[in-house]
């Protein structure tokens, strides 16, 4: 039953996601719930057999999405953007940000930010981490990070 639902979720999910791509709040989301799964749904076929990365089958309207599988860590989806392109992506990071991981008991944030003396290069670095129970390490579930050329939204496996 649970396994039914999960799977009539993720193919509204897939459906909705590509009818209206410029939502990018909706479409964080729909990588967020196919974290669950490692990505299985969203994962198209490789072309290169010697890259661990994968195309995504949700194609979006700006940046481009690989999914990164292997089998010593989890996978990860990398929604990656230039930097020119990604103002409306970066607010509805902000807003996923702030509604998904508000629970300050369950999520720690980490705000980074370092300019080198490398052409005056600037990158932002957002981690959010799932505090586990019991002192466990906390989990790696999202981040994001900018440079002067792109913004990169990075979302784990489920773990």
């Amino acid at each position: 039953m649970k396994t039914s639902i999960f799977t009539l979720l993720f193919t509204f999910c897939f459906f909705t996601v590509n009818a209206q791509q410029n939502d990018y709040k909706l479409l964080l989301d729909t990588f967020f719930l196919h974290a669950e799964n490692g990505f299985k749904d969203i994962i198209g076929e490789q072309s290169d057999t010697e890259s661990n990365f994968f195309p995504s089958k949700l194609v979006m309207d700006i940046g481009e999405t690989k999914i990164y599988k292997s089998s010593y860590t989890y996978s990860t989806l990398n929604w990656i953007i230039p930097l020119a392109e990604s103002k409306k992506a970066q607010q509805a990071v902000q807003d996923f940000i702030k509604t998904t991981f508000a629970d300050t008991k369950l999520y720690k944030t980490i705000n980074e930010n370092d300019q080198s003396d490398d052409n005056n290069a600037i990158t932002s670095i957002i981690q959010i981490y799932r505090i586990k129970p019991n002192g466990e390490k906390p989990a790696l579930v999202f981040q994001t990070m900018m440079d002067k050329k792109q913004f990169t939204i990075t979302i784990y496996e489920k773990h």
